[in-house]
C-alpha cells in the first residue's frame, strides 16, 4: 500500500510540473495549436495515471482495513468497493480512459488519415481485452 501511495505522490508532482511547463509554453507560443493540444493531453494522461495509482493505493485499505465498520474513510460513491472485483473494475475503467486519451494524443500527431483506422482498431482491442 505504501508503494502505490508513494507512486501517486511522485506522479502528481511530475504532472504538476508538466502542467506548469505546458501552461508557460501555451502563453509564449499561443499560435502553435497542435503541440499545445498534444501537451495538454499528456498532462491529462499523467493525472489519470495518478488516479490509477491512487485507486490502487486506497483499494486494499478500503477492502481490508475499512471493511464495512461504518467508521472508515468517506469515499465517493463511484470509489466504494466491496470486493476485489470492484477494485479491478475501478482500475480497468481508469486504464480504459487513459488508453482513450493516448489515442487522442496519437490522432493529433497523425499525418496520414488512413492511419486513424489502424490506430483505432489497435486501441479498441487494448480496451476490449481487459474489459471482457
Amino acid at each position: 500500500m505504501v508503494v502505490p501511495l508513494a507512486s501517486t505522490v511522485v506522479v502528481f508532482v511530475n504532472a504538476s510540473h508538466v502542467a506548469g511547463r505546458t501552461a508557460g509554453h501555451v502563453v509564449t507560443h499561443a499560435l502553435a495549436a497542435t503541440p499545445n493540444v498534444s501537451d495538454f493531453l499528456v498532462v491529462i494522461d499523467l493525472f489519470l495515471v495518478k488516479a490509477t495509482t491512487l485507486i490502487a493505493a486506497l483499494g486494499p485499505c478500503v477492502l481490508f482495513i475499512n471493511a464495512g465498520d461504518g467508521h472508515g474513510l468517506a469515499l465517493s460513491r463511484w470509489l466504494e468497493m466491496r470486493d476485489l472485483d470492484d477494485l479491478k473494475t475501478r482500475v480497468v475503467s481508469v486504464i480504459d480512459l487513459e488508453v482513450a486519451v493516448t489515442f487522442a494524443e496519437v490522432l493529433v500527431g497523425l499525418s496520414r488519415p488512413s492511419a486513424v483506422f489502424e490506430v483505432g482498431t489497435g486501441e479498441a482491442v487494448v480496451i476490449a481485452a481487459p474489459t471482457l
